[in-house]
């Protein structure tokens, strides 16, 4: 075993005794993963990124050599990329086949540097002296693996957007604290100073140098497996994250999309391919990028880290071509050498492949991935055979590569340490004409080496890498240490519109489903417990209530018949007697909350909660995000199927009210009250208000013979209980209901409540154009001021028959909720227009006036 690894060991010892420790670490990490991963909290599955607590550990001299190899990797494969888009002098000159540059699809065209073209006749030192100035590469990262015999060897280079760095981050940071002592006393290398150096280098390139520049990491979004890595980084780098959606060129120049407005932006730290940047000038079959980027960035309004086009040198072939580019670029041999491997582009390497071809792994020259490589020895002699043809007919075309052979490292498994296979991804960043590396990385591990490969996410678990300093290590914070003042701001208002539609609709829907739930509990605590049988009709209406498509009966015949409600639908049948009504609302129950296909249950509604949370990663800290990953309905519905039964139902809905209670109260008492709270709490209001409207349209606008029971119902339903009984005792009158939970303002559940608070609301989001707010802020007066003179006891007595549907409604209570509805729906039509579009005339005068 390496020495450095014999110390650790024996600074924390990994025996018998050391067992609970260890697996507590580990339980610790699964309950509170690292918040770049943003899996959410699944019950009996492994963590997509779990973590193992033995680090790999590098000693000094071996990482001194190592740096320096990756460094001059780094610069020769800038300098290339300077080259292609630029002179294109060594493509005329031989040294590199024309076929690797213009058959790759990786070759973005767009990006050439029109300015360059013309300086043909450079030579190659002032190439080199200008590249240390405006180099392509700012963020550029390696595959590795260390072979038995202790060599590095690169297996793929990553260029156009590394991931990986936010978990590089996040793995030191768990495991510096497991290992706190260790740490100290084996002196190693800090992190933060390499991506104070990135945000330094980042910052010099921007095209306006004042205090109010604006730099952003550009996201593929939520749908990438990186979006969380993303998430993290940009917090910890202090940058916006942002997404296609929420960046527009306009004249030229590149702005955010935000509540304020448009926002010039002076640099981006890109994390989307290419190809995925711009649908104009690029790819216009990925039409999520941002129009005229390209052009923005050509245009120096814009600077990108890192530059269009990078992406070409991920090629396989560039990479099996950089040894012989080294010697005739550099006239130096290419110390940090790569995984065997040909391509057959080239004679000499053609031969070569075709001598061995049973012995390698065969791949596409140009796509980066190596999921797509096969296994020669796997193949039939037929298939042997058609794949030779193949590569003969077009040998440029191909890559052939020598199966690795990994070196092992500790890894803690089942109590014990064992050996496994690792394979590692390193970094290093350009500053100010240096690259420096970053002194650790990202390892990862698993059984069986045929489980890792050129993916971040390969593997079982991922482990931090220690790099042993010579002497002692400075602390190394991410803050500035700077004493230039900052301006104050207070002001939210460049919350980027996506954000805060994100916001409105995680409000609505964690408002839609504590509303179900509570009615769907309530529900289920009717038919648990002891009843009379004419209260079956009571619970019958109740749980109809729930949804227009509950697939019940419109009405209950069996004992306690009430009369006539609503005429059945088509699909809908009659129930004769109480216990078959019993059992059919328990069933119905169950599904309306564990049945995941219908669009109107609960399951959909936490849907919305996930969806919605998970595009705000960065936006929600680390105890809102525990509490909402435990939503998912993995955590809730542990077991593989769902029972289905009545007892299950209970236990789960008490979970999500409880979990919902939880994230509401932490939000009311940890955000603070800029625009992102505003729009979380609109959300919430519009929807309480929605919910509200709909229970009084289905359970008190038609007119039952027996009242009470639905109006006990309506004041549990909507927590309001206690504040009845202790007005008015046990006398429950439609008149003093309606008046607690629609017209009293300092009731928080109540109709007039949401109103006032969606006006106070609206007051502070008072920004940009005037005309359409005041339209909307007259509405809502109008409607507070008609539930103030809601007159609730004549409107709640009043009733007429309905000579089309045979039942009495009270037909003043149906237009007042029908009115408030409707006021409620131009409002969310009027918030999306205002905030989240920005295609408004007034807008785009704003913008063009700037």
């Amino acid at each position: 075993m390496d020495a450095q690894y014999q110390k650790l060991l024996d600074l924390a010892p990994y025996g018998p005794s050391d067992y609970q420790r260890w697996d507590s670490a580990k339980q610790s990490l699964r309950d509170n993963p690292p918040s770049s991963t943003g899996q959410l909290i699944k019950a009996g599955t492994p963590q997509a990124w779990e973590l193992d607590p033995i680090p790999v550990v590098l000693d000094s001299q071996e990482w001194e050599s190592f740096a320096g190899a990756l460094s001059q990797r780094m610069r020769l494969i800038d300098l290339l990329l300077q080259d292609v888009y630029g002179p294109q002098r060594w493509i005329a000159e031989g040294i590199l086949p024309a076929q690797l540059v213009y058959n790759a699809p990786g070759y973005i065209r767009a990006a050439r540097r029109a300015g360059e073209i013309e300086t043909c006749a450079l030579e190659t030192r002032a190439l080199e002296t200008r590249s240390t100035e405006t180099p392509m590469l700012y963020l550029y990262a390696v595959q590795a693996s260390r072979s038995a015999s202790g060599r590095w060897l690169v297996h793929a280079d990553r260029t156009q957007g590394p991931s990986g760095c936010g978990h590089a981050i996040e793995n030191r940071l768990a495991i510096s604290r497991i290992h706190a002592e260790s740490f100290q006393s084996l002196q190693v290398s800090r992190i933060a100073d390499f991506f104070m150096k990135l945000r330094q280098a980042i910052q010099d390139r921007a095209p306006g140098k004042d205090k109010s520049m604006r730099t952003l990491l550009l996201s593929p979004g939520v749908q990438s497996p990186t979006y969380f890595e993303d998430a993290y980084l940009a917090r910890y780098l202090g940058y916006t994250l942002s997404q296609s959606a929420d960046l527009t060129v306009r004249g030229g120049k590149l702005y955010l999309k935000t509540l304020g407005g448009l926002l010039p932006v002076d640099c981006i730290l890109r994390r989307l391919a290419d190809t995925q940047c711009d649908p104009l000038d690029i790819d216009p079959n990925h039409t999520e990028g941002v129009a005229g980027l390209a052009a923005t960035a050509k245009l120096g309004n814009v600077f990108l880290a890192n530059a269009l086009g990078t992406g070409w040198s991920e090629s396989p072939a560039v990479t099996a071509m950089l040894p012989k580019l080294a010697k005739s670029i550099l006239n130096e041999e290419l110390r940090l050498a790569n995984s065997p491997m040909w391509w057959c582009g080239e004679p000499e390497s053609l031969e070569y492949t075709l001598d061995h071809f049973r012995e390698m792994w065969i791949r596409d020259a140009f796509v980066r991935h190596s999921a797509n490589q096969i296994d020669v020895a796997a193949l039939s002699a037929m298939q042997q055979d058609q794949l030779l043809a193949q590569i003969r007919a077009e040998p440029w075309a191909y890559v052939a590569v020598e199966p690795p052979k990994l070196s092992y490292v500790p890894t803690w498994v089942n109590r014990q340490v064992v050996a496994w296979p690792a394979m590692f991804r390193f970094f290093a960043s350009h500053h100010r004409g240096q690259i420096h590396v970053l002194p650790g990385g990202v390892a990862r591990v698993a059984a069986d080496p045929r489980q890792l490969d050129e993916s971040l996410a390969s593997g079982t678990m991922s482990k931090d890498v220690w790099v042993l300093s010579q002497g002692p290590v400075k602390p190394v914070s991410l803050l500035s240490g700077s004493r230039n003042s900052s301006e104050l701001r207070r002001s939210g208002l460049d919350l980027p519109s996506r954000v805060a539609e994100h916001l409105l609709w995680l409000g609505r829907f964690c408002e839609r489903t504590e509303f179900l739930a509570r009615h769907a509990r309530y529900c289920t605590s009717q038919l648990t417990s002891e009843r009379a049988s004419d209260s079956v009709s009571t619970s019958w209406w109740i749980v109809r209530a729930l949804s227009d498509f509950m697939g019940m009966a419109a009405t209950y015949q069996g004992p306690g018949y009430l009369g006539p409600t609503y005429p059945n639908s088509a699909n809908e049948f009659q129930i004769a007697d109480s216990k078959s009504a019993t059992v059919l609302m328990r069933g119905k129950l169950a599904e309306f909350l564990l049945d995941r296909t219908r669009s109107d249950g609960i399951a959909n509604a936490i849907d919305g909660i996930l969806r919605n949370a998970q595009n705000i990663r960065d936006r929600l800290s680390f105890d809102s995000w525990q509490i909402i990953s435990r939503l998912d309905y993995s955590v809730l519905v542990p077991w593989a199927t769902p029972r289905n039964t009545i007892g299950d139902t209970l236990l789960i809905l008490n979970q999500i009210i409880g979990l919902l209670s939880a994230f509401s109260g932490l939000a009311s008492e940890s955000m603070t009250r800029g625009p992102g709270w505003l729009f979380l709490d609109l959300g919430r209001r519009i929807e309480r208000a929605h919910c509200l409207l709909r229970l009084l349209d289905r359970t008190l606008v038609p007119v039952q013979a027996n009242h009470r029971p639905i109006l006990e119902s309506l004041l549990d339903i909507c927590d309001c209980s206690m504040t009845y009984r202790y007005r008015y005792l046990m006398s429950f009158e439609t008149g003093p209901v309606l008046d607690l939970l629609v017209a009293d303002q300092t009731n928080p559940r109540g109709l007039s409540f949401q109103f006032m608070k969606i006006a106070n609301h609206l007051d502070a989001l008072n920004i940009g154009d005037k005309t359409e707010l005041a339209v909307q802020r007259k509405r809502l007066s109008e409607i507070r001021g008609s539930l103030r003179l809601f007159d609730s006891d004549a409107i709640g007595e009043f009733s007429e028959e309905n000579t089309r549907l045979g039942i009495s409604e009270r037909t003043l209570l149906k237009p007042r909720l029908a009115e408030y509805t409707e006021s409620l729906i131009q409002l969310t039509d009027f918030i999306t227009r205002r905030f989240f579009t920005h295609t408004h005339v007034r807008q785009l005068q704003d913008m063009v006036n700037q």
